[in-house]
């Protein structure tokens, strides 16, 4: 009985979601009074709802998307006041709730070349095409923008936060493009980017030596050498050295050392000598040497002048750089601010790192002695080519040398950051993982920040279809996790040159592959902020365009709370993860997305993690590897080859001894020149005797034990540790993704299709005991599954995935019942098609030029049809949103079953058991459906489809359906009209007489089903 009651208490409370988790993608009923706009979700459906379900019916403003305000500079003029207050009032009302102003350099026009990105229902993919090249492509002149920080653009972003406190929008504002270049500020030339240059001479002694030595003129890449592979050109970087002024001398020039040593292999450290102070200020040497055969090295710093993608950047290394560039940007910002304007600006952002590689800053000798211990000057040989006591010290000084570096950049850049941004009440957010970032522990460098950030992209022909050069966040994922931070915010969608091409339903699947990747919040990248008072569609920057001149705008809020939902959700609890992989220094690598590491088989999570969280945050506690905040992890894992510190091996065996389960192969040497080797060794004989005994093992040691040898899947199913998600049933081409969150009430699993076709799966998930409620994040709708069952300690959960589909499976309510056979989804059939001829009146704006007798814009269309394929051209070039009218009739006797009302007085269908809906068929792009006056909400996501139980009546009913198509169609149109009859204004010059026009309109077939 009391089961019973239970039973009945939740279909009480979920009496918003009659429609059934797939009922259709759209806002409940209880949303879709205004589709358009979002501020009414403050209301919460009646009930007696946690916070966790009252969070995802309306989530908080934090929740909510950001979104990148592009701000064009270098051109003088600016965007006119009212456009930046109106783009403002409209993201707001779209539910965006954090707008971060980025400056791009000067926008150029954006233009199509030879390829073409063609979506498909089981890939994407790149062709080759003509389409864009070709006559009448439009090129309206690109407006004016101010010069970077000049007066003007300071009042702008004045503007704006003034008019983002008044709207409740958070304003933040961006450090630089590529990170912090420098672009015609005031900076010192000593706090550029910096690096080092050296020469060497042969001499022979005994003689007294009076010789000018050389500058030098040779950049220290040396991949070969075991440094870093810069982000740089090499021939570039020996240009900036060697175009000197007439005196010979470069702009900027700091000698560091002058040393001299035996010539020949390698060299005894002790036999180094330093002869700095024998050098004269104009590089004459004067030195009595010694008998021998000797190199004289010049080594010294020269800035860096060119490079990147902003030209010259600050020296990273060095914290006075990047407060004399705060000083003359954001100080001289926040100084001349009112205190009303102040309110608006709530964070400071560094975009990813896109400089090129810096090897030296003014201090870096003494941050050396401070970090390493030794003097790093007597071993400056070993970077340019020598070998100094042997092959295994010069290694190890080289990785003190990176590590040093490394440090650098996450102690006096990004903490640095985060310092001022605070001491200036804002947030310091960075995209410190890249992704050309390769000189940094990345993880270390994440968490000098207030909120880590990642990125990723859109398919696009800049970054192409792949998931590896598109996903770039799961180390953003990854220092939040490791190290107490509760946000994972993203560079989001960012596109390729595919401007106005990219509608909601396409977003969808790579938004929900980064919510699986450890996505909390996205910050959608972009909206070019509006230059022409009413050019549409635009300047577009670079992205998928995200602004009030897209032609679903009126829609976009939808979509939006889309996001939201999905971020409320995986901000809940901890992360759930199995495993911990360890990377040591981790210098220059990176973890891009989940699949990194496939050998998991993708049926566990994990993370990666440093040296400094494996040092300062590991303890073994509970049976699992724990973290102060409660992160935890089963087993960690080594990686192979990878050198290790004595801290790092003391820390390894102590967790073991107390209990973890390491996995991993015997590391083969000490990491820096400090560790000792033979401490080193006998630390590693403790973990895993000499040799390891084998190819592969395990030993106790402690009350723990070291695995080698053996894949990570075997030893977590010999740890009793059962997968944590398993898919079963999926097609051949089909892939899932998912991510779990872990609460003290219960456990979140996130599941997402990645493709169209529809696949019927079964699920299985690492739980026990508890009731699956299946949350659908497109439509708000909430039940409890009909059909599951427990076995071997988890819960089997059939599910069906619409195209591209995903669903929260939440397991909260404590029950006993071992299985249901019920239905986790609902069958439809047709009942009624709804025929032509339809109405369709389309916006008089866009429509052109009106065919010949035509005195308005309506149109009837017979059938439902494509409109690229109308031999109109007003319908054919249409771009924007049209509406189709049809009025039709319900018998009283639909299918084998009767409708409750009575046909004689039009009353409408209130009984559960008569459930109906419309089903649009296929849509291009979105549509917002109204029927008997009643709005339905907005339709972005397959399948189109709306229910309609209690609003269709018996008899006549109406229908109407606002459907948006994409811009494309009508820039190609304009391509074949005279310039001053075109009414498009954009920087997207690849739509010409050749290009296709993409399929658009409400396709169908429309049709009454019912469920079975």
């Amino acid at each position: 009985m009391s089961q019973i009651r239970m039973r009945l208490k939740s279909m009480a409370l979920n009496l918003v979601v009659l429609a059934g988790l797939f009922g259709g993608s759209r806002l409940s009923l209880a949303e879709s009074a205004n589709p358009g706009n979002v501020n009414h979700l403050a209301k919460v459906p009646v009930g007696d709802e946690d916070q966790m379900m009252r969070g995802f019916h309306a989530p908080s403003r934090d929740c909510y998307p950001a979104v990148y305000g592009f701000m064009p500079v270098e051109r003088g003029g600016g965007i006119p006041d009212a456009n930046m207050i109106r783009d403002l009032q409209e993201l707001k009302a779209k539910g965006v709730t954090s707008v971060l102003f980025y400056f791009p350099g000067g926008v150029d026009y954006v233009e199509g070349g030879g390829q073409k990105l063609v979506f498909g229902e089981t890939e994407n993919r790149i062709e080759a095409t003509e389409e864009y090249s070709g006559p009448g492509a439009i090129k309206e002149p690109i407006p004016p923008s101010p010069v970077w920080w000049s007066a003007e653009w300071r009042r702008m972003l004045r503007l704006a936060a003034k008019e983002g406190a008044r709207l409740g929008l958070e304003v933040g504002i961006t450090a630089g493009a590529g990170g912090c270049e420098i672009r015609g500020l005031p900076i010192p030339d000593e706090y550029y980017q910096q690096f080092l240059v050296f020469s060497n001479v042969s001499i022979q002694g005994p003689k007294e030596i009076s010789q000018r030595l050389p500058l030098g003129k040779d950049v220290l890449l040396g991949e070969k050498d075991g440094l870093p592979s810069y982000y740089r050109d090499i021939a570039v970087l020996r240009k900036t050295l060697q175009d000197y002024p007439a005196d010979g001398l470069p702009r900027y020039y700091r000698d560091i050392a002058v040393l001299a040593i035996p010539a020949g292999g390698q060299v005894d450290p002790s036999r180094i000598l330093d002869v700095t102070g024998k050098m004269a200020a104009d590089g004459e040497l004067k030195w009595q040497a010694p008998e021998g055969d000797w190199e004289i090295f010049r080594f010294g710093y020269s800035m860096q002048v060119s490079g990147g993608w902003g030209g010259a950047f600050i020296d990273h290394l060095n914290p006075k750089a990047l407060d004399a560039k705060w000083d003359v940007t954001l100080g001289l910002l926040l100084k001349e601010m009112t205190p009303e304007e102040r309110k608006g600006l709530t964070y400071v952002e560094c975009d990813s790192f896109e400089g090129w590689g810096q090897s030296w800053t003014a201090n870096l000798p003494d941050e050396f002695l401070k970090r390493r211990g030794y003097d790093i000057r007597p071993w400056l040989p070993v970077l340019a080519g020598r070998t100094i006591g042997d092959n295994a010290r010069s290694t190890r000084f080289k990785r003190d040398y990176q590590l040093t570096i490394s440090d650098l950049f996450a102690d006096n850049h990004y903490a640095r950051h985060t310092e001022l941004a605070r001491a200036a009440g804002l947030k310091f957010y960075a995209e410190a993982a890249g992704p050309h970032q390769h000189q940094t522990d990345l993880l270390k460098s994440l968490s000098r920040c207030d909120v880590p950030m990642g990125e990723f992209w859109t398919p696009g022909n800049h970054r192409g279809v792949g998931d590896d050069s598109r996903f770039l966040l799961r180390d953003a994922a990854a220092a939040a996790h490791g190290y107490g931070m509760k946000e994972v915010f993203c560079e989001a969608f960012t596109g390729g040159q595919d401007a106005w091409s990219v509608p909601p339903f396409r977003m969808k699947p790579v938004g929900d592959q980064a919510f699986c990747d450890g996505l909390t919040r996205p910050c959608i990248h972009g909206c070019t902020m509006t230059f022409w008072p009413d050019g549409k569609p635009g300047l577009s920057y670079w992205g998928v365009e995200f602004n009030r001149n897209v032609t679903w705008w009126e829609q976009a809020g939808a979509f939006t709370l889309y996001l939201a939902r999905n971020s409320h959700m995986l901000k809940q609890g901890l992360f759930a993860a199995d495993v911990a992989y360890f990377t040591g220094e981790g210098i220059g690598q990176g973890m891009p997305r989940k699949s990194s590491y496939a050998e998991l088989g993708e049926m566990y999570d994990y993370d990666r993690v440093n040296t400094e969280i494996l040092l300062s945050r590991m303890e073994f506690k509970n049976g699992r590897i724990e973290l102060p905040d409660g992160m935890s992890y089963r087993l960690l894992v080594l990686k192979e080859k990878e050198p290790l510190s004595i801290a790092a091996l003391r820390k390894l065996l102590s967790l073991v001894e107390a209990g973890a389960t390491v996995v991993g192969r015997r590391p083969t040497e000490p990491y820096g020149l400090q560790d000792d080797p033979a401490e080193f060794a006998s630390l590693a004989d403790q973990l895993w005797s000499k040799g390891e005994t084998g190819p592969e093992g395990s030993r106790t040691v402690g009350k723990g034990r070291v695995v080698w040898g053996r894949p990570v899947l075997q030893v977590l199913k010999a740890e009793s540790v059962l997968p944590d998600f398993e898919c079963r049933g999926l097609s051949t081409k089909g892939k899932i993704d998912w991510i779990h969150r872990h609460t003290d009430e219960g456990e979140i699993y996130l599941v997402c299709s990645r493709w169209e076709p529809v696949e019927q799966i079964e699920c299985v998930f690492r739980v026990e005991g508890k009731v699956p409620e299946l949350w659908d994040p497109v439509t708000g709708q909430i039940r409890e599954a009909g059909s599951y069952r427990q076995a071997d300690g988890r819960t089997i959960v059939p599910l069906r995935m619409d195209p591209c589909g995903s669903v929260f499976v939440v397991f909260r309510k404590p029950t006993t019942e071992m299985q249901r056979s019920g239905k986790n989804w609902s069958e439809y059939q047709s009942v009624q098609e709804v025929a032509g001829p339809w109405q369709v009146d389309f916006d008089p704006a866009w429509f052109y030029p009106v065919p010949s007798g035509m005195t308005n814009t309506t149109v009837m269309f017979n059938s439902l049809v494509d409109w690229a394929t109308r031999p109109e051209a007003a319908v054919k070039y249409y771009s924007g949103r049209a509406t189709y009218r049809k009025e039709f009739d319900i018998s009283a006797k639909i299918g084998s079953r009767m409708l409750a009302a009575s046909h004689t007085n039009q009353e409408a269908v209130t009984t559960n058991q008569e459930r109906l809906f419309i089903d649009l068929g296929d849509v291009r792009e979105v549509a917002a459906v109204r029927l008997n006056g009643k709005d339905l909400g907005v339709l972005w996501a397959k399948p189109f489809r709306v229910e309609v139980t209690g609003i269709i009546k018996v008899g006549a009913n109406r229908l109407e359906i606002d459907v948006a198509n994409l811009w494309p169609n009508r820039l190609t149109g304009d391509a074949f009209q005279p310039k001053g009859e075109r009414r498009t204004h954009t920087n997207v010059i690849k739509y010409t007489q050749n290009t296709q026009c993409v399929s658009s309109g409400l396709l169908g077939p429309v049709k009454v089903t019912e469920v079975e």
